[in-house]
């Protein structure tokens, strides 16, 4: 609040809350166009708005108010959703979940707090559900890669297109929302290096990227995309079938395809790559450090998943060494 004079100038949403005694959905609107004024990404508003709506439909369905809200009340709806079930499936929502809207929670009333929508915050002591640690499970082994990669017609230009997209998703592990950014610009072939501009977390990063999936790239953009592109070039890398640029919804479907086509029975798409990328390069000697820069991982945390599902060596060493783990040794040793 500032004086001009003996004027005082309120912050117009702090006026408008006094003037109309907004609802809780009407401070989250506002929320979200703080977050865009701070250059917020529309993926990171639209994650917000789909996990605090839940506590927003909870509330308005008890007709709670702003100001009703209590840390015994947020407590309460964590107990409320540890206990539900989805009426159809009878799944309890899943731990990750749980954290995420209790996340969400906190910091929307964090800046409710701040903005001077209410004296204190209700979020400021409730603690968040322990996570789970656990593996990303089912992953393409390097056999099972091939098998996906040599399933497209390269003699069309679709099918080229598939093949440079999976070389692509496999060789450097990027997102397919990063992978549908890509420009024409962003793969140096004499550098053998990847530009991922504004990835997650709006931060650039410069990926190695193999020989061989620059080859398929060249031969894409050479053979297969002037046949796709339309009249105006908007100059994305990889198109849809009538010229624009591709989708990360799409470039999911494209991978899912051909994974059922292969008959591989692992759940997932273009994540499955990713994972395929990290475990090949920890189990041939990667240091996590490396793996981390690769992913675009902010916390360490998030990559060390990955070394416990490089296995192999450790099962390796463990049949070479431990005294109980092969049976020719124990019987030729009788």
């Amino acid at each position: 609040m500032k004086k001009l004079g003996a004027t005082i100038i309120e912050h117009p949403a702090i006026a408008q809350a006094k003037k109309k005694a907004p609802t809780l959905r009407w401070y989250m609107n506002e929320y979200h166009q703080w977050m865009r004024q701070m250059h917020l990404s529309e993926h990171t508003i639209k994650n917000h708005k789909c996990f605090f709506s839940k506590f927003l439909r909870w509330c308005e369905e008890r007709n709670i108010e702003a100001r009703d809200v209590t840390q015994e009340l947020i407590e309460r709806y964590q107990r409320h959703i540890y206990h539900y079930r989805d009426p159809e499936t009878g799944e309890p929502i899943s731990l990750n979940t749980q954290r995420v809207v209790a996340g969400h929670i906190r910091t929307f009333f964090r800046w409710m707090k701040k903005r001077g929508f209410l004296p204190t915050n209700p979020a400021a002591d409730v603690e968040i559900p322990k996570g789970e640690k656990r593996l990303p499970v089912n992953g393409l082994t390097v056999d099972e890669v091939e098998k996906i990669l040599a399933l497209p017609d390269i003699n069309t230009a679709l099918g080229l297109r598939d093949r440079a997209i999976m070389e692509v998703l496999y060789s450097t592990g990027i997102r397919r929302s990063e992978l549908a950014a890509l420009t024409l610009y962003d793969i140096d072939p004499k550098s053998g290096v990847l530009i991922v501009e504004q990835g997650k977390g709006r931060k650039d990063r410069v990926l190695p990227i193999g020989e061989r999936a620059i080859k398929w790239v060249d031969q894409y953009v050479i053979d297969g995309r002037p046949a796709l592109i339309s009249e105006t070039d908007h100059g994305k890398l990889f198109v849809q079938t009538r010229g624009g640029p591709i989708s990360p919804k799409v470039v999911g479907y494209i991978v899912k395809r051909y994974i059922d086509e292969s008959g591989v029975d692992k759940k997932g798409s273009c994540h499955l790559f990713r994972h395929a990328m990290a475990t090949a390069l920890l189990e041939n000697g990667a240091e996590i450090k490396f793996l981390q820069q690769m992913l675009g991982h902010e916390q360490i945390q998030s990559t060390q998943v990955y070394g416990n599902v490089s296995i192999r060596k450790l099962k390796e060493a463990h049949t070479k060494l431990h005294p109980g783990a092969n049976l020719k040794k124990l019987k030729a040793n009788k």
